[in-house]
């Protein structure tokens, strides 16, 4: 018999071009099994691009353990300041490409 108290998933898709099917998806649960077991929090992030997942695990069997739920939200903050850092790298580097494509354009007319 499983006991679930709390559930909660989202699912996006990257893009909404047909020929592209990269998604991002999470679930997090408060289960058990049995009336004997104490309740675990079981929580995974999917990420896909095209047929290609990455799962990323976040449960803990320990909820009464501190150091365990800092640990996973640590996981979170990271992943969260990664993609930030990446998002403002493709920026820049979308600037940069284009500032040296119209270089040579430039030199291209000359």
């Amino acid at each position: 018999m499983k006991d679930k108290i709390f559930g909660k998933s989202q699912k996006h898709f990257l893009t909404d071009k047909n020929d592209e099917h990269g998604a991002v998806a999470y679930h997090v649960e408060v289960e058990r099994y049995s009336e004997k077991q104490k309740y675990y929090l079981n929580s995974t992030l999917r990420l896909q691009d095209c047929s290609r997942p990455i799962f990323i695990d976040f449960g803990m069997d320990h909820c009464d353990d501190p150091d365990e739920f800092v640990g996973r939200l640590a996981k979170v903050d990271l992943l969260i300041k990664t993609l930030t850092d990446m998002r403002d790298d493709l920026v820049k580097g979308h600037e940069i490409t284009k500032e040296a494509n119209i270089n040579i354009k430039d030199d291209e007319n000359e």
